[in-house]
């Protein structure tokens, strides 16, 4: 028996005695209330951003000014009043 066999003989010896042991428990769901709370937040910004593109004027925001205050790019407004 050479060095090779007593260390795969060793190996074996040790996998026999670590056996992976799984977790066996009852599982449940611990965060429905934070997961509502989160959905709800996220339901009112969808709603809040639909309400101020609806509402408001969203080319106010994204749209640049040159130096006498006329949207560029657009019709000629005079000065913005957004």
């Amino acid at each position: 028996m050479g060095p090779r066999d007593a260390d795969v003989k060793d190996a074996d010896a040790k996998k026999s005695e670590n056996k992976f042991k799984t977790m066996e428990m009852e599982r449940s769901c611990t965060d429905t209330l934070c997961c509502t709370l989160f959905l709800a937040f996220i339901g009112s910004l969808v709603a809040l951003t639909a309400y101020a593109v609806s509402a408001g004027n969203p080319y106010a925001m994204i749209t640049p000014f040159d130096s006498a205050a006329n949207r560029c790019g657009m019709p000629k407004q005079g000065p913005a009043k957004d």
